[in-house]
């Protein structure tokens, strides 16, 4: 198993605990490899149960990864509104930074966990 991390700001490998980098200062935490990872939880006869834990699951698996956020393709029914209420506590509770419906595509949200490489 692996206990240690790279700092992406720098490079340095440190312990999986530590919190910002020794050697730059960076939060280690915020640091992201930029990649937003798509999902599909609503078309393969999803329950909302189902989908509320695809939900959850990917966004351990891209925290775990260090990823940006992911984008989850909800559909326009009741797996939609259960997985923009969800989100709204996650945010709330400071899970993740944001969410959107994408544009005009009310289908599809898109979960910030870390602020992406090179934004704004």
């Amino acid at each position: 198993m692996n206990n240690r991390v790279d700092c992406m700001q720098c490079g340095m490998l440190l312990p999986q605990d530590v919190v910002h980098c020794p050697k730059c200062d960076d939060l280690l935490d915020a640091q992201s490899d930029g990649s937003i990872l798509t999902v599909d939880i609503a078309h393969d006869r999803e329950t909302v149960r189902d989908a509320m834990s695809k939900l959850s699951q990917t966004l351990i698996e891209v925290d775990r990864a260090r990823g940006a956020g992911a984008r989850f393709i909800v559909g326009t029914g009741r797996i939609r509104e259960a997985v923009s209420a969800e989100l709204a506590t996650y945010l709330y509770r400071k899970d993740i930074l944001s969410f959107e419906f994408e544009g005009s595509n009310e289908g599809a949200i898109l979960v910030l966990l870390r602020k992406p490489l090179f934004s704004a």
